[in-house]
């Protein structure tokens, strides 16, 4: 059953309908269901008809706790909605008179996703590196937290997706998001021009036509936790925090409306901006007496602000 899914999402991606990344999912779903098979039941193939309501319950268990190595509970939960998917599938195909698991509620409270600060940022990218491969990543993910592009879309971002836009033809990056195919438009900060500019001439760039050097996903992701411990980040970075302090920075510090951030890094809809956006107000009140002690000066008169150069 997930092999025919596959197979047919394959050529989805041929025709670029589907995202590679997606398909690197489905793939994984399927390696973990096969796993569990194997460990769960007698036969290595067993029948639709087997599958009960107790699969789903089964199948968690058996990926956080069971399987060498576990997975979080968020990641379980992923492979689980899969699942209920590809069995929806074969009720649809009337392979099964009904989804046996699907009662099971995949919905899990997410964790919260603190943004780095402003002042994390810039020490990751003031960090003076040697390292080629780490200073390469360094500015990838800066790119990512002033863009708020996903992994895939920076991977794929090529000089074509710069537009110019208005009568000032301010630049712009515009790109179709890989994962929702939602169009994403984000403005070229001055910041991104200087990292775009570093790679102009860059080899790698040039051959492939992109616009900035990213590594592949396995490798971005292992060398950003040794940028994270060079930097005293203290937690490990990745391109969903990446995505969670642009959205920060869009709303808190340069003021964009909530509507406008929801369009820049390609959501559906502004619920899931939302989601990055819910921690603003819990912030409000810790940072109220830090900018006390910023904005206003021994007389209480308000002190100049300027936001840092960088930006």
């Amino acid at each position: 059953m997930a092999s025919i899914h596959i197979e047919g999402f394959t050529l989805l991606v041929k025709k670029n309908q589907r995202s590679k990344e997606t398909l690197k999912q489905w793939r994984s779903t399927k390696k973990k269901i096969a796993e569990f098979i194997t460990h769960t039941f007698k036969s290595k193939d067993p029948e639709l008809s087997e599958i009960d309501q107790s699969f789903a319950h089964k199948f968690h268990t058996f990926l956080i706790v069971k399987r060498k190595p576990s997975i979080q509970q968020s990641a379980a939960m992923k492979q689980i909605k899969n699942t209920k998917q590809l069995l929806n599938i074969a009720e649809t195909n009337k392979w099964i008179i009904s989804n046996p698991i699907e009662k099971f509620r995949c919905g899990s409270e997410e964790p919260e996703i603190l943004p780095l600060e402003l002042f994390e940022v810039e020490s990751i990218w003031r960090k003076n590196l040697s390292i080629d491969r780490l200073i390469k990543v360094r500015d990838a993910f800066i790119f990512q937290c002033f863009t708020g592009f996903a992994y895939q879309d920076i991977y794929n971002l090529s000089p074509q997706n710069i537009v110019k836009v208005g009568a000032e033809n301010e630049k712009w990056l515009i790109k179709e998001r890989g994962k929702t195919k939602v169009t994403e438009m984000v403005p070229i900060l001055p910041i991104i021009t200087e990292i775009i500019a570093k790679y102009k001439d860059d080899p790698y760039c040039i051959f492939h036509k992109k616009l900035i050097p990213v590594n592949s996903n396995f490798r971005y992701n292992y060398y950003l936790k040794e940028l994270s411990d060079l930097c005293g980040i203290g937690r490990p970075l990745n391109s969903h925090l990446a995505r969670h302090t642009f959205a920060d920075l869009m709303l808190n510090t340069l003021d964009f409306p909530l509507e406008d951030v929801s369009k820049m890094p390609g959501h559906k809809n502004i619920r899931t901006t939302q989601r990055y956006a819910r921690i603003k107000k819990k912030r409000i009140s810790k940072k109220m007496n830090l900018s006390k002690h910023l904005l206003f000066d021994a007389d209480g008169q308000l002190k100049k602000t300027e936001l840092p150069p960088f930006i």
